[in-house]
């Protein structure tokens, strides 16, 4: 691995699932991705006691996530749901203040400073995202 590459963690619950992702990821393209596991509600080693915050964080968005696409389920084509997923993941990364970051967004976009309603934001980042090459 390239000595310039941040080093990445990813944490996860218990799932069997995510090892051999992690696997892959390091052997098809050579990274050195490491994997902490936090299991259970308690701390009942060091591990989950270090990594449980950043759990509960992935935990969170996959809840807020649920929520807002829960009404949308049932697509009949996978445009549909990669359309919710995109403009979740703007709104979430770009729009939405978030209180542990004193309420900015965790991706400021310095065109869109000046725009003060919600619409013109949006209307800005769908200009951004249409005018790219």
């Amino acid at each position: 691995m390239p000595d310039n590459t941040p080093e990445i963690t990813i944490i996860t619950d218990g799932s069997p699932s995510y090892v051999p992702a992690v696997q892959y990821l390091n052997r098809q393209l050579d990274t050195g991705i490491s994997h902490k596991q936090v299991i259970g509600l308690q701390n009942l080693d060091s591990q989950s006691e270090k990594y449980r915050p950043f759990k509960q964080m992935s935990e969170r968005l996959n809840r807020t996530f649920r929520f807002h696409t829960n009404s949308a389920s049932g697509f009949k084509e996978p445009n549909g749901f990669i359309s919710t997923v995109a403009l979740f993941t703007t709104h979430y990364n770009f729009l939405r203040p978030h209180e542990a970051l004193n309420f900015d967004v965790p991706c400021p976009l310095e065109q869109l400073n000046s725009i003060a309603t919600l619409q013109g934001k949006w209307a800005k980042i769908l200009h951004i995202a249409t005018s790219l090459p």
